[in-house]
């Protein structure tokens, strides 16, 4: 299906080695607005080649982030400083978690959790069973908070009654897309 539209490659020993880009910041004593590399082979670039469990080592001492404090200076190498003045992250550093382990899903094949949620609802609407329903809930999960606004529209219209099952609330209008 392709959720990751940024992509990139390494090679490794003659070897070409898929991979996308993700956005993050790395805080290097200020912080930087970049795109992370996740590649097939589960290696993360977040200015330096890492596995995912020293990617989440980073993250646990918040060499990535996500969030920029007010009055703090984020950078764009080579481009710009900005004192921010306002921040709001799209999804929580676990969201940024589950977004690395589906990217490294799709390049090796494997269904995202975006896809995992499309097939379970699918089936969940065919027959209502709870075995459907726990199925639903466990991609539902799994899947980064920012994807969640496109299983239910992107009012969160459709789906009233698995929207309420799963316990959610429709965001309030005014944070509608246009």
């Amino acid at each position: 299906m392709g959720w990751y539209k940024y992509t990139t490659s390494r090679v490794i020993d003659g070897e070409t080695v898929a991979g996308v880009f993700l956005p993050a910041v790395i805080h290097n004593h200020l912080h930087y607005l970049t795109l992370i590399g996740v590649y097939k082979n589960s290696l993360i670039d977040c200015w330096g080649l890492c596995t995912f469990a020293e990617f989440l080592q980073k993250i646990e001492t918040e060499w990535v982030v996500n969030t920029v404090p007010v009055g703090d200076t984020l950078g764009i190498h080579h481009f710009a400083r900005f004192r921010i003045a306002e921040w709001h992250a799209s999804g929580t550093m676990n969201d940024l978690v589950k977004n690395v382990r589906c990217a490294i899903d799709e390049l090796n094949g494997r269904p995202t959790a975006q896809e995992r949620v499309i097939h379970a609802m699918k089936a969940y609407r065919e027959q209502e069973t709870e075995e459907h329903f726990q199925t639903l809930r466990t991609a539902f999960e799994d899947m980064p908070s920012f994807y969640r606004i496109y299983t239910f529209g992107s009012r969160f219209e459709r789906h009233h009654e698995i929207q309420k099952r799963l316990g959610l609330t429709p965001p309030p209008p005014e944070t509608w897309p246009e």
